[in-house]
């Protein structure tokens, strides 16, 4: 989403090998990060995506200035005007979209609250995607359906039904409310509230259930996993008792791939049994990347990295690359193509200098110098068979995104 923001367009035809700017913006009001796609699991058109301009944010200053009631009622609430979007086929194109905004109320909190979405009208069936100006976490919508949407919002997971114009509270809200009453703040601001009622949720592939963390157990310090099914309304712990992990998402119908974090220094790639419990390592590894069955997992110390892919159909690994002596991840980030076989890293040497390193499962891999001037303003990320590259140069102040040919 490019939130009210004037993009320069410049066409990029399909094989053109020079890399050119695709994107740009004024000095005075640069693209705003992430930048984002969603791409069809067919590799069809992507939405390219990113947030909300400076200037967008000072128009909405304006509007409930001049129109008090906009802040203050929901109901006397009207929609932004559907920011631009872009598709890409190919080349960049413009794509349509329309304001989208549904009511919801918490039933712990007593209030209300609306969610801007901008829908657009696509050749699989309608998508939506968070307006820049929302201010709730990014809405996941359910493999099964794309009108039906997930989102956290006070540490709390709402369904959201955009036909229907219906939001519901996934989970008891009594004993939310009663969690809640009981929790006391820690010290430190930044650190939140003592209980996580859910957060990072995930679907299952046939959209009849959703994963989350919580620290409902007691231990604001170990988040645990359960899982909310849809049909029946109930919630269950499948992670075993102080065992800590990250979830990455579902394997298949009943198994979820995680990260198990009890021993900060080495990571590992498990699966859990949603039915029948109890956790399986499968690699070594920080997990920096995943689409489907491919992830990228990172190990060894920061100075001498060791990437491999993991192909959890097969249950094997296979190397990738290894940095150069002086070489570090920068973000510490893997963005896969479409069909999860070629991987973009975002490397910085000892001198500063900061390159694209991209690899495919043959272990073949080049490294790319960046595209123009300045530093990286963000994650590169595949468009198809392109890559495209956010830049920053301080020194001019200016921002550019390129569309480019990856090796």
């Amino acid at each position: 989403m490019l939130g009210c923001l004037v993009l320069l367009l410049t066409a990029c035809e399909p094989g053109e090998a020079t890399p050119r700017a695709a994107l740009s913006a004024p000095p005075s009001d640069p693209l705003a990060q992430p930048l984002t796609r969603a791409a069809r699991a067919d590799g069809g058109p992507a939405l390219v995506i990113t947030g909300a301009s400076p200037a967008a944010l000072e128009r909405f200053s304006r509007a409930l200035a001049d129109e008090p009631a906009l802040g203050l009622d929901p109901l006397a609430y009207r929609p932004f005007v559907a920011p631009e979007l872009h598709w890409f086929d190919g080349a960049l194109r413009p794509a349509a979209g329309r304001p989208v905004v549904v009511r919801g109320e918490d039933p712990v909190l007593k209030d209300s609250f609306l969610i801007d979405l901008i829908a657009v009208d696509a050749a699989d069936g309608p998508r939506y995607v968070l307006h820049p100006l929302a201010g709730v976490a990014t809405p996941t919508p359910s493999p099964v359906d794309p009108e039906m949407l997930l989102i956290e919002r006070e540490l709390a997971l709402f369904a959201v039904d955009v036909a229907a114009g219906r939001v519901q509270h996934l989970g008891d809200p009594e004993a939310r409310r009663a969690a809640l009453a009981v929790a006391t703040d820690v010290p430190l601001v930044d650190e939140g509230p003592a209980v996580v009622w859910a957060r990072a949720p995930q679907w299952s592939p046939d959209g009849a259930q959703i994963a989350f963390l919580t620290t409902r157990g007691g231990d604001p310090t170990v988040p645990e996993l359960w899982v909310h099914t849809l049909e029946r309304g109930d919630e269950r712990r499948i992670s075993a008792p102080g065992v800590q992990v990250r979830l990455l998402g579902w394997h298949g119908d009943d198994a979820l791939v995680v990260e198990e974090l009890d021993d900060p220094t080495r990571p590992r790639l498990a699966v859990i049994d949603v039915d029948r419990g109890g956790l399986r390592p499968l690699a070594d590894g920080a997990v920096i990347g995943r689409v489907g069955d491919a992830v990228v997992l990172a190990s060894g110390p920061p100075e001498r990295v060791r990437v491999q892919f993991y192909d959890l159909s097969a249950g094997t690994g296979a190397e990738v690359t290894a940095l150069r002596p002086g070489e570090l991840l920068r973000s510490w980030q893997a963005d896969l193509s479409d069909d999860g076989s070629r991987l973009v890293l975002d490397l910085i040497d000892a001198e500063g200098r900061e390159s694209l390193l991209v690899a495919d499962h043959d272990g073949e891999s080049v490294r790319v110098p960046l595209p123009g001037p300045g530093q990286l303003a963000g994650p590169p990320v595949w468009l198809g068979e392109r890559l495209l590259v956010p830049l920053a140069d301080l020194a001019a102040g200016t921002t550019t995104t390129h569309l480019i040919a990856a090796p």
